[in-house]
């Protein structure tokens, strides 16, 4: 039907129905329509045939010209597709919505154009003012926003890997799982073919909004950057771990790489995702340049009454090995270091805060296989300011290497260190393994950050 009426209206602007048109005026009672220059119809007959078109179809209407324009903007033909776009979702919306649609009183109350901007922004996937505002409530846990999974599921935003061969060809593969914890998200990728760590240039990390029902006639989803690497051995990754049948490849942005032994080919890839700014950098960028979030510098009125808060989660795709949160913290001066300074979490010499912690390893699955590989994890890691802002916020793969060093405690063990370092910040982290009580101890936590950094903030 609207296909036939676009066709009649390509035709009417081109004069072809002219006898048509005379015979409508007449038998309607009123002037005949007139073939001089642009073509005359009366505005009822313009609107009843608009009334059978489809939201793209009226707004291409819209661009015949300036009387079509105005026509094609009528509130009475919006506020109906409004109506029956909300019946197509099979729920209702919060309020009165859906009573203001189909009330002929409110329609014509609102101004022209109203009822169009509204169906073309919810037909854009998303609510812009909505999810910001959802993401205004804080974790007072984590410092995060609360409802960042919430708003991830309702907006379905995925992530998918892009993988680029020297050839300049690109894969890409669709994640397989996600695993929430109450500050990041762990993504995973098993499935399709997968090529050789050889073959490979480059490593893309998209975040794409999917609809919610896919359909053939979906448009190409919208691809937003977030992280991209070169895959170069000497440079862009490091070893991170091994068990019998793969080897862990740690790079830059929280990615790992599981590489099957010996044959160097892609078994699985990981990704640890931090919640600050995701969702923003999720949807706000664009296939080719990352979202970067603007500098936050509203202050809190409490700002200077309470020191910095330290929120760390050692994690694997399965389970949580170590969640922990220290407040208030207050920056000291690192020895011999002018230009650092520190937030000691966990000192060595006091017992009672020294924490036990699980087994810290990385389980994975990949064509029909399955093993753990130990030793290593992921760390999700938030510092807030005193104004409660965030001021270093790390998702990243670690690893347990022996410590070369010991230190002196009261109790004997096999120790081993946890180090991450980059420009913002380190931290570093040492455990005890008690033999007897077949446990791991942590039984030291230290950050630090350069001078400027907290100058600046």
């Amino acid at each position: 039907m609207a296909t036939g009426i676009a066709d009649f209206l390509r035709r009417l602007r081109q004069g072809h129905v002219k006898d048509e048109e005379t015979t409508l005026g007449d038998a309607q009672g009123r002037e005949p329509v007139r073939a001089e220059g642009a073509i005359r119809l009366p505005s009822e007959i313009i609107l009843k045939i608009c009334s059978f078109l489809d939201a793209s179809s009226l707004f291409n209407f819209s661009f015949v010209n300036k009387r079509f324009h105005d026509l094609a903007n009528s509130n009475a033909l919006w506020s109906v597709l409004y109506a029956s776009q909300f019946k197509k979702k099979k729920w209702r919306p919060r309020g009165s919505v859906m009573t203001e649609a189909v009330s002929s009183t409110s329609v014509e109350e609102k101004p022209a154009g109203y009822w169009k901007k509204l169906l073309l922004k919810e037909m854009a996937g998303y609510k812009d003012t909505m999810w910001k505002t959802e993401l205004r409530h804080m974790n007072p846990h984590t410092g995060m926003p609360a409802l960042t999974e919430q708003v991830l599921r309702r907006l379905h935003i995925q992530w998918e890997i892009t993988l680029i061969n020297k050839h300049g060809r690109e894969s890409v593969y669709d994640q397989t799982h996600t695993f929430f914890e109450d500050s990041s998200v762990t993504v995973y990728w098993n499935r399709g073919v997968w090529p050789s760590m050889s073959s490979l240039n480059g490593l893309q990390l998209h975040g794409i909004m999917c609809p919610a029902l896919p359909a053939s006639g979906d448009k190409p989803r919208w691809r937003s950057l977030i992280h991209k690497t070169s895959i170069n051995k000497s440079v862009h990754w490091s070893f991170l771990g091994a068990d019998k049948l793969v080897k862990l490849l740690r790079f830059n942005n929280g990615i790992i790489v599981g590489v099957w032994r010996g044959s160097w080919k892609i078994a699985f890839v990981m990704v640890n995702l931090h919640f600050h700014k995701l969702i923003e950098r999720s949807l706000l960028g664009s296939t080719f340049c990352p979202y970067i979030p603007t500098v936050d510098t509203a202050l809190d009125s409490d700002r200077g009454r309470h020191g910095y808060t330290l929120h760390i989660v050692l994690h694997n795709p399965l389970q949580r090995i170590m969640c922990q949160r220290f407040s208030p913290l207050y920056i000291s001066r690192v020895p011999f270091q002018g230009d650092y300074v520190q937030l000691i979490a966990v000192d060595l010499a006091d017992v009672p805060q020294h924490k036990p912690v699980a087994k810290i390893s990385v389980p994975w699955q990949a064509e029909g296989l399955q093993g753990d590989v130990e030793r290593c994890c992921m760390m999700t890691l938030t510092v807030l300011d005193e104004a409660q802002r965030p001021f270093w916020c790390v998702s990243s793969p670690v690893k347990m290497s022996n410590k070369l060093k010991a230190v002196d405690l009261e109790y004997a063990g096999e120790q081993f260190a946890i180090v991450h370092e980059d420009l913002e910040g380190k931290v570093k982290m040492t455990f005890v393994w008690m033999e007897d009580l077949q446990q791991c101890f942590l039984v030291q936590l230290i950050t630090a950050f350069p001078a400027a950094k907290v100058k600046r903030r």
